[in-house]
């Protein structure tokens, strides 16, 4: 009898180990940092828009672009607006939140991106020459007029019939950006 516990003995510690190690990988990492939620107790979805997005950027006298497409959705909760860009495949891509606080950029997991990590998610979308030298401020700026074409009525206002589609220019320094929505169907 004291053999077979001897030979378990092993086994079992060699088992605790694997659960505690599995365990640990399983436990959440948290950073502090601020975490994007999308629905708060207080608010109520007022509108909805969904549908596709391609972006472009160009500088003066260059002919190559960068850019990005992918889907999105777009929610106003009062004062509060959330933009989720998805990539192609339907993965994130980000989330823009603007409200009173100002706008605040998450990435693909979740996570609210300080100054220099939203430098570099405009820079993914933009490419480098259109964001450098942006300030902090002039960053905040681009992130909302990005936003903006997203957001207002869908509807067109001389014939008052939905919107198929929206297109935008931004102008940042000496590059050209422009964004074209196409929204989906319904009212």
């Amino acid at each position: 009898m004291s053999t077979l516990v001897n030979r378990c003995q092993p086994a079992w510690l060699g088992a605790i180990v694997l659960v505690l190690v599995l365990s640990g990988c399983a436990t959440p990492h948290h950073d502090g940092r601020e975490r994007f939620v999308l629905d708060r107790p207080h608010e109520t979805v007022q509108q909805s828009l969904t549908g596709r997005f391609v972006i472009r950027a160009r500088l003066a006298g260059v002919d190559d672009e960068k850019g990005g497409q992918g889907t999105f959705e777009w929610l106003q909760y009062g004062s509060r607006e959330v933009l989720m860009l998805l990539g192609p495949l339907g993965q994130s891509a980000g989330t823009l939140e603007l409200s009173h606080d100002g706008i605040k950029t998450f990435d693909d997991q979740g996570r609210r991106l300080d100054d220099g990590e939203q430098l570099r998610f405009l820079r993914s979308w933009l490419g480098d020459q259109a964001v450098e030298g942006m300030t902090p401020e002039q960053m905040h700026r681009v992130l909302i007029d990005m936003m903006g074409p997203f957001r207002g009525e869908r509807r067109d206002v001389a014939s008052a019939q939905p919107l198929k589609q929206r297109e935008s220019v931004l102008a940042l320094g000496s590059a050209t950006v422009s964004l074209r929505i196409v929204f989906d169907r319904g009212d």
